[in-house]
């Protein structure tokens, strides 16, 4: 029915627990700040924001943007390069943990020397399964977004640094700008994406053969209501089923936002083959259905955001358990982006 979520819902637990190996049980705490994810080696809140997770032998890897020491209250204003988020020094690093824990940062994964300029968010990496190189694809703006190309990189390591491949990667629909990308299990990858100049509606598409481009032609339609502002897609399989999440577009913002949920029998299915799984992100008793959202952030009322942030990525542990990865904007005690906290849950399937 509108509104309940049949396949998937977000634990409410705040604290998590998951086996990564037969011998190894690690905790992830979001009540506990030392304890949260994004601290590193010493303790320290870690700059990384944004980005995706991947085990690469003993390690997770997490290649993530770094905001700087500014002040991330102000929200959405990208008026001025100098504002807080709009910078053109974000730094793209790559971390290393072996527990999720407790990160070291280990390679400047895309420095600033080596890439275009603009402002850069989004980063998301992938191993292609032939060659095994690491393949960075992120989204880079110009001032004032009057252009918002993806970037692809490559590196032999998942520390980097990545060399820049292609550096104007357009879509189907204009305009884009947030991005995840998914390998399948016979080798093809795709992207799904926000589109900025259909609304900020999402899409997806096939990769090229080394992951550094788009299919144009096998760019579906736009999922999303035209209605409805959409960003931070996620694309990822589970039990043979493929599963597309976003949520209404949050530009920094506090309150957090909600997560709609697709499913299909193939990463390319035609729109009418998608089907509407709900909406686990919205803690509301009210139906929702794509048309008739959840309103999230009602003036006066606060948040409905069931988890009070916006989705990254989603973290794989094992083929069944998966892990939501959400950041909380403004989030940080001392009001500085850097140190904003990242939210961790369960992904619950029934």
């Amino acid at each position: 029915p509108p509104g309940k979520m049949p396949g998937l819902r977000i634990s409410f637990l705040l604290l998590v627990l998951f086996t990564i190996a037969r011998s190894t049980t690690v905790t992830i705490s979001n009540i506990d700040r030392s304890q949260s994810l994004g601290v590193n080696s010493t303790g320290y809140p870690i700059d990384a924001h944004d980005g995706n997770l991947l085990k690469v032998g003993a390690f997770w890897y997490w290649w993530a943007v770094g905001y700087g020491d500014c002040d991330g209250t102000g929200g959405c204003d990208f008026s001025h390069h100098e504002n807080c988020g709009y910078r053109l020094n974000h730094t793209v690093t790559a971390w290393r943990s072996k527990d999720l824990l407790h990160w070291d940062a280990v390679g400047d994964a895309l420095p600033i020397s080596s890439r275009p300029s603009g402002v850069y968010y989004w980063p998301k990496v992938v191993q292609h399964p032939k060659t095994m190189k690491f393949v960075m694809w992120i989204n880079y703006v110009n001032h004032g977004f009057s252009s918002t190309p993806y970037l692809s990189a490559v590196s032999d390591t998942p520390e980097g640094p990545f060399t820049v491949v292609n550096s104007n990667i357009t879509s189907r629909w204009g305009a884009i700008g947030s991005v995840d990308l998914f390998v399948d299990d016979d080798g093809s990858a795709y992207v799904v994406y926000t589109s900025l100049a259909q609304n900020h509606r999402i899409s997806l598409a096939q990769l090229s053969d080394d992951f550094t481009d788009i299919l144009i032609e096998t760019n579906t339609g736009l999922m999303s209501p035209d209605t409805l502002c959409s960003e931070a897609p996620v694309l990822f399989k589970r039990l043979g089923l493929y599963y597309v999440m976003w949520g209404q577009c949050c530009c920094f913002c506090a309150a957090g936002t909600d997560l709609q949920v697709y499913t299909a029998q193939s990463p390319l299915a035609k729109l009418e083959d998608w089907t509407y799984r709900g909406d686990p992100g919205c803690n509301s008793t009210r139906p929702s259905s794509p048309e008739d959202p959840c309103e999230v952030r009602t003036p006066g009322a606060g948040t409905l955001s069931t988890t009070g942030s916006q989705i990254n990525s989603v973290i794989h542990i094992s083929p069944t358990q998966l892990l939501f990865l959400g950041q909380r904007w403004g989030s940080a005690p001392d009001k500085l982006k850097s140190h904003d906290f990242n939210y961790v849950s369960d992904l619950e399937f029934a």
